[in-house]
């Protein structure tokens, strides 16, 4: 039989997005949901990354490797990215 519990987990759902490759690295980026509010993760594929960052690129064929950012960032990029 199974124990009776008073509280249970909410079950988190994989959100919608889609797969964005950076230099043959495949990173899940999952949809803005809640009225524009919010992009997380939950229960994704990884890696998974919130926003996709066009200065950010990868030391080599892994994300064990590390990432690298290869130019200044502009002013625009840094006051809309969010960190």
């Amino acid at each position: 039989s199974k124990p009776a519990y008073l509280v249970y987990p909410v079950a988190l759902d994989k959100p919608p997005g889609k797969k964005i490759n950076l230099d043959s690295i495949e990173f899940y980026l999952p949809e803005i949901i809640n009225n524009g509010w919010m992009r997380d993760c939950y229960d994704s594929e990884v890696p998974c990354i919130y926003q996709e960052n066009i200065y950010l690129n990868p030391r080599g064929k892994s994300i064990k490797d590390g990432f690298k950012i290869t130019q200044q960032p502009d002013s625009i990029f840094v006051r809309k990215y969010i960190y």
